[in-house]
């Protein structure tokens, strides 16, 4: 009967969180719901942590009719984007997943929801992305001394579904370092994080990635925009995933040497100088990749 009592008392108290955020974002005229995705799991996935899947279940459809009192349509897309990340954090927890799950499930529920307000719901209200961003490259081209490449629009499209993936990892990161924290400070055990030096690009993704940078060049020379774009899309991932690799090998040797501004420097280098140093980042993560670069580091360092 006490558990029973307790359980009740502290879902009253998470919806009570969450209706908080619900208000405070009406206050604000729906400003705060962009970064309900973040700040929605806490309550869930903790209370989910505490009493099962099953506890959490009900307490995000009390969430649920909270957001439909106090928000709109929109509003009830952001919440339950976030009871979802929450709900699965929670039973990976339970169930005894890895942070890379952890992470993983987060980011592909957090890219879904980012591509369903992207496209659905901007449909839905209206919005058309694709003239609008036609719209803006056309202005652009206006612009007296710029000059874009033929290809730009499918660039453009090209590059959105990353953007958004990228966004989505960013927020189910942001999420499990909140979460750790609040965890360990409510005595609940979590996984430690994987060492970065332990982090590192698999030889066999390497080789599908270093591919698609072959291929999407070939795919550029059909002249086809669909061929294009495609071909863009190969180009962003397959060049992300091997950068990617080389920041953490500059962060590793920052950290051997005793100078964490490296990997900072590295990022601004990057955005400042992209045509010159993006080979140089592209070589460096395919080395790490591919040769035992990264002990020689660790020996040099020693």
């Amino acid at each position: 009967m006490k558990k029973q009592v307790r359980t009740i008392t502290e879902g009253s108290m998470m919806l009570a969180i969450i209706g908080l955020f619900l208000f405070l974002n009406l206050q604000f005229a729906g400003i705060l719901q962009t970064y309900f995705i973040i700040f929605i799991p806490l309550p869930i996935l903790i209370y989910t942590i505490r009493y099962g899947f099953k506890s959490g279940l009900v307490v995000s459809f009390g969430a649920v009719f909270l957001s439909i009192m106090l928000g709109n349509i929109i509003t009830l897309f952001y919440i339950g984007g976030g009871l979802l990340v929450g709900l699965a954090y929670g039973y990976g927890v339970n169930s005894n997943k890895s942070n890379d799950w952890l992470l993983f499930v987060s980011t592909l529920i957090n890219a879904i929801s980012l591509f369903v307000e992207t496209y659905v719901l901007a449909a839905f209200i209206g919005y058309d992305l694709y003239k609008d961003t036609e719209a803006l490259i056309e202005s652009l081209k206006g612009i007296e001394g710029l000059v874009l490449p033929d290809n730009f629009m499918a660039q453009v499209l090209a590059i959105t579904p990353i953007i958004l993936l990228l966004t989505g990892f960013l927020q189910a990161l942001m999420t499990h370092l909140l979460s750790v924290t609040l965890l360990k400070r409510l005595n609940i055990v979590v996984r430690k994080m994987k060492p970065l030096q332990h982090i590192q690009l698999p030889k066999w993704l390497g080789f599908i990635a270093l591919l698609g940078l072959f291929s999407s060049t070939i795919l550029y020379q059909s002249g086809d925009q669909n061929l294009q774009i495609v071909a863009s899309l190969i180009l962003f991932v397959s060049a992300l995933i091997i950068i990617g690799d080389a920041f953490i090998l500059i962060a590793i040797y920052g950290k051997r040497t005793n100078r964490k501004y490296l990997p900072t420097f590295a990022m601004l280098a990057l955005i400042l100088l992209p045509t010159v140093l993006i080979y140089g980042f592209i070589g460096l993560g395919l080395l790490d990749c591919f040769t035992d670069i990264r002990k020689r580091i660790e020996l040099i360092t020693l």
